[in-house]
């Protein structure tokens, strides 16, 4: 599942029993283990030390499988460490002893990682003849994800020697490999993601190899097919919560569990989330039924994205970054026909980022020399698309990599002119997603009924929110014609969301929110605790316990937007979380917002999605159109003109919302 700090977590407490038992191989498997695990996590002297304990524990005993294991993995950190001339000489010790013992797996690891290494090290034919080696060893050990690791690398290797058929052919395999290993993860929604997050490899490669060629339709295909997965298989099928297999002794387990985390001291309380994902990746490996067939999603095609833009004042346009390469995707509709483009903007992926991190920085900042780089970054992504968003009124983005954090709206297309002030935006995990969601039946809630949790408290160091009962109360009069279920202060807790956001077409949050990038499940919106259940934190992985049935999910509250940039999946953190549960339109803030300037945005926006709703029956509220008009009535107002006041918050989902279906309640 790619959860480094976890499994260092458990394979410690592994050790700590092994060594208390006298168990002298095991201790030095834990080691090595352990040693693996950090240096995945960056930390190599950590990692060099524990894997220098263990290695002449495991000689002695004659484990000769578990050496080749701890030499591959120490190659493995000393390639990350820069030191490739070792790295080399332990993945060439490790091939050897392997192919004495026999030891399948372990050769065709060693192989393929020493490929890896002088392909790096640019000896291509030398790493290509390893790279073909690993590939057939690992289809003779038959390992889904050892093939697809193979052949991506082999993919690599010829592409760069020039030999397009032959490493198209290989990708191609990469990917089959590794879609049939996706259904085979164990785990929860945010395992799944953390799966593909580092194995995108092939998809990047078979997009660049099409892109290079020219070919359109093939291009899009490999885009698509790496971004969203996990998130487009719950909206084309639906979730299966762990509680519907578990036993009656699970259960209970479970339970005693969570009331352990939510009673725990703050310096406990990171154990006992870990000991809760523990147990749900145990249930999800445990029961068949929670395992089900996976990574076959309907991709949408180049021709699904043209017919989805059915509007001619809409263009979309889906961004695909690697390393090397920013590529955009533009689909418009002019005189009853749509069709797509493919431009190459001129960056590479390092100073791409480099550039939005300056521009958030500057924002952040409210510096004057924002204004400058909001233009020169329209320059570089958005005036090359050129005519084809020429006249467009809305503007449906598929970001990828570091254009998850980019403040879009605040973008000028010419010098003092902001680009809110000429489309609306929208965000979206991918093109398919973006379908998938649209396809949604409508809420099934009689009228837009509303629930409004406002947490002015106090918490900790981060001091009271008056604004946020003001945000309720604004809620209140706006929804007036609407049932309005509002809770505040000391009526806002845990307890509050898991009992009450379901069956609401409108949810709004207003409390202090945090983000925690090395872990974004564990990012959090600060609710407060009911009769001392609980630690008052919401969690994103705990907003994956409650099935949202919302149109439009509003999380006012700091850097809600916020979490990790996971390769594919997009930004993960409460907004993926969010979707995941099953809202249709989710709006965050991307950095630490003004309270004052916030309620007065949020305020206008809800203003005008009440309005909409209130036109009829059929009448269906355009999400993206209230964000932006919100936004210029902030815009516009003596003292917050500057993007920081008003270009924080971002719409993500489908971008308007279902029709009314009924009038006013009586």
């Amino acid at each position: 599942q790619a959860d480094d700090a976890l499994a260092l977590d458990l394979y410690r407490r592994a050790l700590a029993e092994d060594t208390a038992n006298g168990y002298v191989v095991e201790r030095a498997i834990d080691l090595a283990a352990v040693g693996a695990s950090l240096g995945r996590l960056g930390r190599f002297d950590e990692a060099f030390a524990a894997m220098d304990e263990a290695l002449p524990l495991l000689e002695r005993a004659d484990a000769r499988i578990d050496v080749v294991n701890l030499l591959k993995d120490r190659a493995e950190v000393l390639r990350r460490a820069g030191r490739l001339a070792d790295g080399a000489a332990a993945y060439e010790r490790a091939r050897t002893l392997a192919r004495e013992i026999d030891n399948l797996p372990g050769y065709a690891d060693a192989t393929l990682s020493l490929a890896r290494l002088r392909g790096e090290q640019g000896r291509l034919d030398e790493a290509a003849a390893l790279a073909r080696d690993g590939l057939e060893a690992e289809r003779r050990a038959g390992s889904p994800l050892g093939i697809a690791e193979a052949a991506s690398v082999l993919g690599d290797v010829l592409r760069r020697l020039g030999r397009m058929g032959d490493a198209q052919q290989a990708f191609e395999e990469a990917i089959a490999a590794t879609e049939t290993q996706f259904g085979q993860v164990a785990g929860d929604e945010d395992a799944r993601q953390r799966f593909f997050s580092n194995r995108h490899g092939a998809y990047h490669g078979l997009f660049e190899l099409h892109a290079d060629a020219g070919r359109l339709d093939e291009a899009w295909l490999a885009a698509e097919r790496g971004r969203a997965r996990v998130l487009v298989d719950v909206l084309q099928r639906g979730r299966v919560l762990p509680s519907t297999a578990m036993t009656d002794a699970e259960r209970a387990d479970e339970r005693r569990l969570r009331e352990r985390m939510a009673s725990a001291p703050a310096v406990e309380r990171a154990q006992a989330a870990r000991d809760l994902q523990a147990f749900i990746a145990g249930i999800y490996a445990q029961h068949p039924t929670l395992r089900l067939a996976r990574g076959d999603a309907a991709i949408a095609t180049r021709a699904d994205a043209e017919d989805a833009v059915n509007d001619p004042a809409l263009a979309l346009v889906s961004w695909m970054v690697t390393e090397t390469r920013v590529v955009a995707f533009v689909t418009t509709r002019d005189a009853g026909a749509a069709r797509t483009t493919m431009h190459r903007v001129g960056i590479g992926l390092v100073d791409l980022r480099r550039r939005i991190e300056g521009f958030r920085r500057e924002v952040g900042a409210r510096s004057l020399t924002a204004a400058s780089t909001a233009h020169s970054l329209h320059d570089l992504l958005l005036r090359p698309l050129g005519e084809r968003l020429a006249g467009r009124s809305r503007l449906v983005i598929a970001p990828d990599g570091p254009l998850w954090e980019l403040p879009w709206a605040a973008l000028q297309p010419v010098r003092g002119r902001y680009l809110v002030e000429d489309v609306a935006t929208t965000l979206v995990p991918s093109v398919t997603a973006w379908r998938a969601i649209r396809g949604r039946p409508p809420t099934a809630v009689s009228g837009p009924s509303v629930v409004a949790l406002a947490q002015g408290r106090a918490q900790g160091e981060l001091p009271a929110l008056p604004e946020a009962r003001q945000q309720a109360d604004d809620l209140r009069r706006l929804y007036a014609r609407w049932q309005v279920s509002a809770f505040a202060d000391d009526a806002v807790s845990e307890a509050t969301w898991s009992q009450h956001v379901r069956g609401h077409r409108v949810v709004h949050v207003a409390a202090h929110g945090v983000v925690d990038s090395t872990s974004p499940m564990s990012s959090a919106l600060l609710l407060g605790t009911s009769a001392g259940v609980g630690d008052g934190r919401l969690e994103a992985r705990e907003l994956l316990d409650v099935a949202l049935d919302a149109d439009l999910v509003v999380l006012a509250a700091c850097d809600t937007a916020r979490g990790r940039v996971s390769e594919g999946e997009g930004m993960i953190g409460l907004t993926w979380a969010a979707l995941v549960a099953g809202a249709r339109n989710v709006v965050v803030s991307q950095w630490k917002v003004d309270a004052a300037s916030t309620t007065a945005l949020l305020r206008a926006f809800h203003a005008r999605i009440a309005a909409g709703w209130a036109g009829g029956p059929a009448s269906a509220p355009a999400a993206d159109a209230a964000l932006r008009a919100a936004a210029l009535r902030v815009l516009r107002q003596p003292g917050t003109r500057h993007p920081f006041y008003w270009a924080g918050f971002m719409l993500v989902g489908d971008g308007t919302l279902t029709p009314a279906a009924t009038t006013a309640a009586p």
